[in-house]
């Protein structure tokens, strides 16, 4: 019954966005900018953000941004995907999440740090920006939105089987009939993610379990997002690398160090371009 009752409340999930969707599909086929801003300016909160953020001090322009094709074409393709994607993601984790012990707004600061550690592992494995993988690091915990009032409730029996050598997600998994990396995937599933997305938010606890490599990045990059105490609940405490997945993608120990100092670093930065209003933001 209990599963059943989580399941419906997957249903009253808010659907993600389809201007983000669209935006998102047309940037990773390369679309003009200028038909990308066509369907930015049919939705007025996106495109109230993107004018806000491209007027913001951290761009210091000398004069005023008007319209959304000024703006998109301005900004460029990365700037334009992290407003876009971190809009459309936002509300869903703003609220605090008691069952992982997470205050307001922790969860999506967590949420923000793994896509910029996405981003940089792109960069230490010498490859492009990967949008199927922003995305995914933006929305891996997706499954703790519906699930961490009913982890609150059983989260006596859950510590118990942790303290006993469970890992946090068998446990949630046992006490609940659900853990949120299966959830996750189910949401992701209904929203009409593409199927690496999918796969990368439903293994990323299990990653030797997936189809794609993408669910081991978004491994790496929420262990050390955790491991820098950026939103990291109590299921995320003891957590650590898999040295096989790490080795895997031809990582090294010393690379993850390095990491962790260039994370910390960009991760300040990045929230000064999205603080533009007192409250704003991270």
């Amino acid at each position: 019954m209990k599963v059943e009752e989580i399941l419906s409340k997957v249903q009253q999930l808010p659907p993600f966005p389809q201007v983000a969707l669209k935006v998102l599909e047309m940037v990773g086929r390369e679309a003009p900018f200028k038909e990308i801003a066509r369907v930015i300016e049919l939705d007025e909160g996106f495109t109230a953000e993107i004018l806000k953020i491209c007027n913001s001090p951290f761009f210091g322009l000398s004069r005023k941004i008007s319209s959304v094709q000024e703006a998109v074409v301005y900004l460029g393709e990365k700037y334009l995907l992290e407003i876009v994607t971190r809009t459309a993601s936002k509300k869903y984790f703003e609220a605090a999440h008691r069952g992982y012990d997470l205050q307001r707004g922790e969860l999506w600061r967590h949420a923000v740090a793994c896509a910029v550690a996405s981003d940089l592992l792109q960069e230490r494995l010498g490859r492009g920006k990967d949008l199927a993988l922003f995305t995914a690091s933006l929305l891996h915990d997706i499954g703790k939105v519906v699930l961490s009032s009913y982890v609150a409730d059983g989260l006596k029996e859950i510590l118990e089987r942790v303290r006993a050598g469970k890992p946090f997600i068998e446990a949630e998994k046992e006490v609940i009939g659900m853990d949120h990396a299966t959830l996750g995937g189910m949401i992701a599933k209904r929203w009409n993610f593409p199927e690496e997305i999918i796969d990368a938010i439903l293994y990323h606890h299990n990653p030797k379990e997936a189809k794609t490599e993408y669910a081991a990045k978004v491994h790496i990059a929420d262990v050390l997002c955790s491991t820098l105490g950026i939103g990291a609940g109590n299921d995320e405490l003891s957590e650590k690398i898999d040295s096989e997945v790490l080795k895997g993608l031809g990582l090294s120990g010393k690379d993850l160090m390095e990491m962790l100092v260039e994370l910390q670093d960009r991760y300040e930065k990045t929230q000064s371009l999205f603080t533009t209003e007192q409250g704003d933001g991270f």
